[in-house]
């Protein structure tokens, strides 16, 4: 029998659903929705756990025994948590906090009070928490504070509980279906709303939806169940029926339904009444008086170029967005030379949130040690790398806000200025199930704007693989709200015609003072000492921008393509000499010569092309020429009745010896 590792046994010996998780990371390792309601069978934990670089996830919710965890990730939160009462349990401490295990009273639901601070996660039903023994993306070790040896489960403290249901505990199965919503109870009607957000396709969602109806009286929730369960292709009455008389429901309630709904971004009536009255709100949006008729100035990041607010920068796969993009920016901070002719009126730190922290660092170190950039303890100062870290866009407006506290400074006049924050890459560093979806990246780009109103933030991406030939027909890799939604937009491109590496503005609202920036690149290498003893050449490179109106690449592309051209012409005229230069040789195996008429009339191709390809063959020496006698036009077999014709031979075959051995021939 295989023995399991602590990081699997300890959460199995509580009773704890347990499923794979990537290694160093956070995502589940295949599907696991089905963990959600019933815990994996001993020789499928066996079977994962022998792969010991994976982390462990310890399911949430009523399926371990209702283990409900808050997540803290900012000492605000916790504290406020500790004021509020956080009885003695098992703790673990977490790459960025903490998590506390409770059990949730039988018949009671957690949930967030309103107005608690950010920094708290409640984890429940249909989630997870990483478990001790695990390895965070920081590389930190997920570690027991409060070790379940020492700490019994305690109970959730009541103010992270819903409140008591008192008198109406029978909720749904003691209403009409036409019964109004009345405090905690909801109707009929509210529970059908809620299904037609949850897909019915997939079984554990299905049977865990009829576990939750079930608990409700009469048939109300069987008639509910079957009719949700009809939307789906693969609906089977006899055998939903089957299901339906095979559950026995434990530690679950119609609220389920609600808490799937709402993952799927399910809103109550009340929810959506409350959202359109404040839409409606005119206090919400006043006139904008025009005042004095003056212009207001535009605060800059990079001054003509990059504008203050949400920027997106777009590149392929390859385009050099990182090497380009961090000299560009590091000249926002004045770091770099200042006669490259970048650095802002207003100086700011840049931070860096990067999924290649290694990368950006060697790509400074290249930087700080070219003539006229400032010393590495400045770089220090004024550029900071934080780690990439997937979490939701919420989640990482709120570490931005943090640096950027700390970051910002205030000028000789009084004017504070913010750093610029560069989030490399989108991907590496927003939790989206798809970014493709509108209405996803909308709502990532909205939080991101509200919690950080005018901060300027740079979002790097990609462009799609088969979107690289043309700036104009580029897109941000995904849906468009990306561009839709940011002040201006970006491309990083690889002229692979040319060359040329380049940056250049799609989209502004503001006149920029250029539109584009070249990049050349500066490459080094140093000997560094290694940890396994034996010293290493080590390259760096980082690139150098120049301002552009796009002419000198434009020309480089002409130059290019003029050059191409005249490739191709000259593989044609090569190709015809080749052709003509056969026909010579076998017109001369055949007892005769060739003519210019003879090779144009005998040999493919245009005349112009075919006239060239003899002279140029005459100028290289591969054959010669010759203006005929008479006789020797006869003895070739070529007939004229008007101007001597100019006769070709190989090189090596001698126009006397040549007709000699006609004559030869003709004597005997």
């Amino acid at each position: 029998m295989t023995t399991l590792s602590e990081k699997w046994s300890i959460p199995l010996s509580l009773g704890f659903s347990v499923i794979p998780v990537e290694p160093n990371g956070k995502k589940p390792l295949g599907e696991w929705k089905a963990f959600m309601t019933h815990p994996a069978e001993t020789d499928t934990v066996a079977r994962w756990a022998a792969n010991n670089n994976c982390n462990v996830g310890v399911v949430t919710g009523q399926v371990s025994g209702g283990l409900v965890v808050p997540d803290f990730d900012k000492p605000a939160a916790e504290e406020e948590a500790k004021r509020r009462g956080l009885p003695d349990t098992m703790t673990v401490r977490t790459g960025r906090g903490r998590h506390y295990y409770f059990k949730c009273p039988t018949g009671r639901t957690p949930r967030k009070p309103k107005g608690f601070p950010p920094g708290m996660d409640l984890q429940w039903n249909g989630k997870f928490v990483v478990a001790p023994g695990s390895v965070h993306p920081d590389g930190s070790v997920y570690e027991w504070e409060n070790h379940p040896d020492i700490y019994d489960l305690a109970d959730c403290p009541e103010w992270l509980l819903e409140p008591m249901l008192g008198a109406h505990t029978g909720a749904v199965g003691d209403q009409d279906e036409d019964e109004e919503d009345d405090g905690p109870l909801v109707s009929i009607d509210e529970l059908r709303d809620a299904l037609s957000a949850i897909p019915s396709d997939e079984r554990s969602v299905w049977v865990a939806m009829g576990h939750a109806l079930k608990t409700l009286r009469d048939d109300k929730g069987k008639r509910l169940w079957l009719e949700w369960s009809a939307r789906s292709q693969k609906f089977d009455k006899a055998d939903a029926l089957a299901k339906w008389d095979s559950f026995r429901p434990t530690g679950t309630s119609y609220k389920a339904v609600f808490s799937e709904a709402y993952s799927h971004g399910w809103k109550s009536q009340k929810q959506r009444e409350r959202v359109a009255s404040q839409t409606k709100d005119p206090k919400r949006r006043q006139r904008i008086p025009l005042g004095a008729m003056e212009l207001h100035p535009t605060e800059f990041v990079l001054d003509g170029f990059i504008p203050t607010g949400v920027s997106v920068i777009a590149g392929a796969w390859g385009a050099g967005k990182s090497t380009n993009l961090i000299p560009l920016l590091a000249s926002v901070a004045h770091l770099t030379p200042e006669d490259w002719g970048f650095w802002p009126a207003l100086r700011r730190k840049v931070i860096w949130v990067t999924e290649a922290p290694d990368q950006a660092r060697d790509t400074l170190y290249s930087l700080a040690h070219i003539e006229g950039a400032a010393d590495w303890q400045e770089f220090d100062a004024w550029f900071h790398l934080y780690p990439a870290l997937r979490e939701p866009a919420k989640d990482l407006a709120n570490d931005v806000k943090e640096w950027v506290a700390d970051a910002a400074w205030t000028n000789e006049v009084g004017f504070q200025i913010r750093p610029v924050v560069v989030i490399d890459t989108t991907s590496a560093n927003l939790e989206l199930e798809n970014e493709s979806d509108n209405s996803q990246v909308g709502a990532a780009m909205a939080a991101l704007k509200q919690t950080l109103p005018g901060l300027p933030l740079i979002l790097v991406g990609h462009t799609p693989k088969m979107n690289r030939k043309s700036l104009e027909d580029m897109s941000f890799r995904g849906a468009g709200a990306w561009e839709a939604d940011a002040a201006a937009t970006f491309y990083m491109v690889h002229d692979e015609e040319t060359g040329i590496r380049f940056m250049a503005i799609r989209k502004a609202r503001f006149t920029p003072t250029y539109r584009e920036i070249d990049f050349g690149e500066r490459k080094g290498s140093t000997v560094v000492d290694t940890p396994w003893g034996d010293p290493q050449t080590k390259s760096f490179l980082h690139g150098v921008p120049t301002k552009s109106d796009g002419s000198t690449r434009k020309a480089a592309k002409a130059e290019a393509k003029e050059a191409k051209k005249e490739e191709q012409k000259e593989q044609g005229r090569t190709e015809k000499q080749e052709s003509v230069f056969a026909y010579i040789r076998q017109c001369a195996a055949n007892g005769t010569v060739a003519t210019k008429r003879r090779i144009v009339t005998e040999v493919t191709g245009k005349e112009e092309l075919l006239r060239g390809a003899v002279d140029r063959l005459v100028e290289a020496g591969s054959i010669h020429t010759r203006w005929p006698s008479k006789e020797e036009l006869r003895l070739a077999g070529l007939r004229t009745s008007g101007q001597t014709p100019e006769i070709f031979l190989p090189i090596e075959v001698d126009f006397d010896v040549f007709f000699d051995s006609l004559r030869s021939g003709r004597q005997s």
